[in-house]
C-alpha cells in the first residue's frame, strides 16, 4: 500500500468518483485541490464539511493551469476525456495520473474480482455478489455499479472482498490495477463517441489484464481472447474462456442436454436444469458462466450456486417486465446503451412495437436493420437520434418520431396487437433527456404504471 500523507493530490472532475476519491484522499492526510468546468456542482455532505473546513480546495467553471503546478497526484473523474487540458498539463509535467479505480486499490490489500465488457457486466457483477454472499462471504459490490470503489472503503472497512464492475473510462487510468479475478463478458462496438476506433476501445478493456499479476484468473470468451491478442494484450495469468455449449477443457461450467454442471476437484457435478435457472434468456448463458468460473477459487459450493440461480431474476431496468396490459408485456430494458445489448433483446420476444431513441454514442444503427425487419412490427423513436434511426428503418417497418417519451408509450399502446410486446430498449445514452438511464427506466415504469 502507497502512502499519501502530505502529499498534494489534484482531483479532476466533481462528479460521484471525483468526489469519492476527494474523501480516500483527506481519509490518507493527503493535501486535496479539485476543479471542474460546471460552474455549479452539487457537493455530498462530507465533501462540503472537508471545504468548510479548509481540507479541500475547489475550483468552479474552468481549469487553470497553475492548479497543476505543485501536485504530486493527479486523480481523474471517468467522465473527463484524455485530452482535457488538466491531464494534458499533467503529463507535460511527468504527474502521475489516476482513475478512482486505480487510487482506491492502491489504498487497500483485499482481494478484487473485477468485471467489464460491452454487455452484461452489470447483471455478472450482481450474481458473484450473490453467489458470494450465499457462501458466506461479507462481500461489497460497486465501481461502476453505483458506488465507487473509493466510497466503498470507507463505507465497508470489514468487507473481506470487493465486486467491482469496471468501464473502459475506469480503466484508461488503471496502471497496477490487479484483481484476483479479471472478467470480460464481451466486446462489441461503443463508445465511439470517445474512441477513434472500435479497436482503440477494445484495448482500453483489455487493461483489466495487462496489469493483473500472473497468479490471478482471467476469464472471457475465446474470440475476445484472441482480438485482445492481435491487439498487444498480454496474457500471463491463468486463461479461461467460457462457452456453454463446449466442454473444452477451460471451461468449468457447461450445459449438458439440458442441464448445467460444474467441473470440480471431485469431478463433474450436476448443479439444476436449465428450465430451473431464473435468469432467462439465451445472451445470459455466458453471464452465469462468468460467474461461476469468478467465485469457484474462493470456495464457493454447489449448494450456493444453486441456490442463487434459482431465484436470482437479474437487474431492474435489463428486461424487466413491469406489467401486462390487455396481455400484452411492457418491458423496461433502458439499461440498454448500445446496440449489441438491443440486439440481446430482440433474442427474447417475437413480435415487438419498439420504443427507441435518445444520444447516440457513436453507434452504427444499421447493424440493427436485420433483426428489426425479423422481430419489429412498429417503432416509435424519440430524443437526439430519432430523426436518424426513423430515417434508416421507415424502409422496412411502419416508424414514429415523437417528442417525449410520454408519446412513445401512449403510441404504442394503441398500436399494439395479440401476441405483441412493448420493449424500451433504447440503444442510445439517456444524457440528451434524462439523468441517468436509472432515471430513464424509472420514467418508463412510471408511465406504464398509470396506463
Amino acid at each position: 500500500m502507497i502512502t499519501l500523507k502530505d502529499k498534494n493530490c489534484l482531483v479532476i472532475g466533481l462528479g460521484k468518483s471525483g468526489q469519492a476519491a476527494i474523501c480516500l484522499l483527506a481519509q490518507n492526510q493527503a493535501h486535496v485541490f479539485a476543479t471542474d468546468q460546471s460552474e455549479k456542482v452539487i457537493l455530498s455532505e462530507k465533501v462540503d464539511s472537508l471545504v468548510q473546513a479548509g481540507t479541500v480546495q475547489i475550483e468552479y467553471g474552468k481549469h487553470s493551469k497553475e492548479w497543476t503546478g505543485d501536485i504530486d497526484l493527479v486523480v481523474v473523474s471517468p467522465g473527463v476525456p484524455q485530452e482535457s487540458l488538466p491531464l494534458v498539463w499533467a503529463r507535460e509535467k511527468k504527474i502521475p495520473v489516476w482513475s478512482e479505480i486505480e487510487l482506491a486499490s492502491q489504498l487497500q490489500e483485499k482481494p478484487i474480482i473485477a468485471i467489464t465488457g460491452s454487455n452484461g457486466k452489470s447483471t455478472t457483477t450482481a450474481l458473484i455478489y450473490e453467489l458470494l454472499r450465499a457462501q458466506g462471504y461479507s462481500p461489497a459490490i460497486g465501481g461502476n455499479f453505483g458506488t465507487p470503489f473509493s466510497e466503498l472503503l470507507c463505507l465497508h472497512p470489514n468487507a473481506d472482498l470487493f465486486v467491482l464492475e469496471v468501464s473502459s473510462f475506469q480503466l484508461e487510468g488503471c496502471y497496477s490495477f490487479s484483481p484476483q479475478v479479471s472478467v470480460l463478458t464481451n466486446l462489441s462496438a461503443n463508445h465511439l463517441d470517445r474512441y477513434p476506433t472500435y479497436f482503440h476501445y477494445c484495448r482500453e478493456k483489455g487493461k483489466l489484464f495487462t496489469t493483473q499479476k500472473k497468479e490471478g484468473r482471467a476469464i472471457l470468451r475465446r474470440n475476445d481472447f484472441n482480438l485482445l491478442k492481435s491487439l498487444g494484450t498480454v496474457f500471463k495469468q491463468q486463461t479461461l474462456f467460457v462457452d456453454p455449449q463446449r466442454r473444452n477443457l477451460t471451461s468449468e461450467a457447461y450445459f449438458i442436454e439440458e442441464k448445467l454442471y460444474i467441473r470440480t476437484e471431485q469431478g463433474e457435478e450436476n448443479v439444476c436444469l436449465i428450465d430451473e435457472i431464473m435468469l432467462k434468456g439465451k445472451h445470459n448463458l455466458e453471464n452465469i458462466f462468468c460467474a461461476i468460473s469468478a467465485v469457484l477459487p474462493f470456495g464457493v459450493e454447489i449448494e450456493a450456486i444453486r441456490s442463487v440461480l434459482k431465484r436470482f431474476k437479474g437487474l431492474e431496468h435489463r428486461i424487466e417486465k413491469v406489467k401486462s396490459i390487455d396481455g400484452v408485456p411492457y418491458i423496461n430494458d433502458s439499461k440498454a446503451t448500445s446496440t449489441d445489448a438491443v440486439k440481446q433483446a430482440f433474442k427474447s420476444f417475437d413480435s415487438i412495437c419498439w420504443i427507441a431513441g435518445g444520444r447516440n454514442k457513436g453507434s452504427d444503427f444499421s447493424s440493427l436493420v436485420l433483426d428489426v425487419q425479423k422481430k419489429v412490427r412498429h417503432a416509435f423513436f424519440i430524443g437526439e437520434s430519432k430523426e436518424e434511426m426513423a430515417q434508416l428503418f421507415d424502409p422496412f417497418i411502419q416508424v414514429e418520431v415523437v417528442g417525449s417519451l410520454e408519446e412513445a408509450i401512449e403510441g404504442a399502446s394503441r398500436k399494439v396487437k395479440d401476441g405483441d410486446v412493448v420493449l424500451f430498449s433504447p440503444g442510445c445514452s439517456s444524457f440528451d433527456m434524462f439523468q441517468s438511464f436509472e432515471h430513464r427506466g424509472d420514467r418508463f415504469k412510471e408511465i406504464v404504471s398509470k396506463l
